[in-house]
């Protein structure tokens, strides 16, 4: 790696880092949630849907994860009292997943926490520098989904 790519290398690592180290002191700081980062991300995921609910499969496509390990997690949000699972009014097979006042007051604080990142990283941009960096970000997040999408990732024979 040249300087430039370690660099980089550093900073994404240490971001990263640094996003579930201060995810991890807002819930501490708001009470005795007992919810970990990857529940904090599915209560985000369930509250994208603007509709009554979500479905299980909906929630793992977004996520990237298996039908039972939704199924699972959600089961335990029921139980901690942050979702709920309801009957689909169109198909009683349907199974939908929505968020309880405490499991809004909880994606709330999460998505506050993202608005500020965000106005911290744009405040002082210029246009070319944002479009930049959407454009980098979107290089990194494509690299990732294809290396999710293939299991494989370049190179991994010479270890």
């Amino acid at each position: 790696m040249n300087a430039f790519e370690s660099t980089i290398n550093e900073l994404l690592v240490d971001i990263f880092r640094d996003i579930l180290k201060i995810e991890s002191v807002m819930l501490v700081q708001n009470g005795d949630l007992d919810l970990s980062m990857n529940e904090i991300h599915l209560l985000e995921s369930i509250a994208k849907t603007n509709r009554s609910g979500t479905t299980i499969s909906e929630i793992a496509k977004d996520l990237g994860v298996t039908l039972p390990s939704v199924t699972i997690a959600v089961g335990k949000l029921v139980d901690k009292g942050f979702v709920e699972k309801t009957r689909g009014t169109d198909d009683g097979r349907t199974v939908l997943v929505a968020l309880t006042r405490r499991g809004k007051i909880v994606d709330r604080l999460h998505q506050r926490f993202h608005r500020q990142m965000i106005e911290a990283i744009c405040e002082e941009l210029n246009k070319e520098e944002m479009a930049s960096m959407q454009k980098a970000l979107q290089n990194l997040n494509g690299f990732f989904k294809r290396s999710m999408a293939s299991g494989r990732f370049e190179n991994e024979n010479e270890f």
